[in-house]
């Protein structure tokens, strides 16, 4: 965000820094092993203390508890209905857990009712973000890699209505996704740093590859064998860019 020009400050009770050359803004409200009864017994305290714009709400992995959620929600409205909460599908487990699944639906359905009276929430798919196992260190906690895949779902989110200090052409700030294997569906998300929100086209790719036009996910649901040449552009009002790369099926 800092390299983009958007001018952010975490805030929240807690704060954790990282060796050096690390450097990041150390506040935060994370709380680990909480469930959402926990966070909702606390909130109204770190809300009035550490006042938010944005919550990054990423929440039920230690109790599948809806009830919990909405009371959170419920919380943050009463204290400031500006407050703008992203709201993830949470992560599911290294070994699929369909109990998590059903719970990100029904909090998804309960917040679209939420979000058609008006409270600012926007939900965020981190569950189909990341690939079970491999985006996995244990049972319930990314690796880097998918660490890195749960940033990138923040950050796209953010980009579409935090004000940045400047407009900019589109960037390519994502790495392709290389190899696949045949018949597994392949994903790679696109991501273009710009202001305002790149859209994305797919310039050249094999039969059945399809890139989504807002989000820049790029699918194929049964690739076949061989190497693919793909070329992707993302545009907005300021210019365009394009990002090639060959994709290699085994």
């Amino acid at each position: 965000m800092r390299s983009e020009g958007y001018q952010k400050d975490f805030v929240g009770s807690r704060s954790s820094t990282c060796a050096e050359p690390c450097t990041y803004d150390p506040d935060h409200e994370g709380h680990a092993g909480w469930r959402p009864s926990d966070i909702a017994a606390s909130l109204p305290g770190w809300l009035d203390r550490t006042p938010p714009e944005v919550i990054l709400l990423h929440i039920g992995t230690n109790e599948l508890d809806v009830p919990g959620v909405m009371d959170i929600l419920d919380i943050v409205k009463q204290h400031d209905p500006l407050i703008v909460v992203l709201l993830a599908r949470i992560i599911n487990r290294q070994v699929y857990h369909p109990e998590t699944t059903a719970f990100n639906n029904e909090v998804a359905a309960l917040a679209a009712l939420r979000i058609a009276a008006g409270e600012r929430i926007r939900i965020l798919d981190h569950e189909s973000a990341l690939v079970y196992p491999d985006d996995m260190s244990d049972m319930l906690h990314p690796t880097s890699v998918g660490f890195g895949k749960m940033k990138d779902v923040w950050l796209r989110d953010l980009r579409r209505f935090v004000p940045a200090c400047s407009n900019a052409a589109p960037i390519f700030i994502s790495q392709p996704v290389l190899r696949a294997t045949k018949g597994s569906r392949y994903e790679y998300d696109a991501v273009a740093s710009s202001v305002p929100s790149a859209g994305y086209l797919l310039l050249e790719g094999p039969a059945g590859l399809f890139i989504h036009p807002d989000t820049g996910r790029v699918s194929w649901p049964s690739p076949i064998t061989g190497t693919h040449q793909v070329k992707i552009l993302a545009g907005n009002a300021l210019g365009d860019v394009t990002q090639t790369y060959t994709l290699t099926v085994n």
